[in-house]
């Protein structure tokens, strides 16, 4: 036969256990509410580090058709430019690349060329990102050393 006191020492262990068994869970909805918003914070940051890398590409890119410009330009006075087209070998195969160079004389200047390049990186995806960079190159006149 049950006593009333044997009835309240298992209801109590009843309690003692529901207590744990809800303390166990909240700590896991914590956990795992912590461990979401980490993750979330983890993907956003690596979305916009490869945001910033691609801006950087770009910008390099840009440079380099500049420089590209001002080579082709100390061989050949007469260099209108071109579309330089860069595989997504080059770029581990995060995408391919173009680079636009135009190149003007402003005025009557048989000297002076002003050189414009506007990089597209990465082609073909929804982040793509295009930078402009222009400057103005003297040309050295016939007779002088490069």
């Amino acid at each position: 036969m049950t006593t009333s006191k044997h009835i309240r020492e298992i209801q109590r262990n009843t309690d003692r256990r529901a207590v744990v068994l809800m303390s166990v869970l909240v700590c896991l909805a914590v956990a795992m509410t912590l461990f979401v918003a980490w993750s979330k914070t983890a993907a956003m940051e690596r979305k916009q580090l490869r945001a910033q890398q691609d801006r950087l590409q770009a910008d390099l890119l840009a440079d380099a058709g500049l420089d590209r410009a001002a080579a082709r330009l100390l061989s050949a006075a007469d260099y209108s430019g071109e579309t330089w087209q860069i595989g997504a070998e080059a770029f581990a195969g995060r995408g391919a690349a173009t680079v636009t160079i135009q190149v003007e004389s402003p005025g009557e200047s048989a000297t002076v060329r002003e050189v414009r390049a506007v990089a597209e990186y990465p082609l073909g995806l929804d982040g793509r990102v295009r930078r402009s960079k222009k400057i103005t190159i003297l040309l050295p006149t016939t007779g002088e050393a490069p």
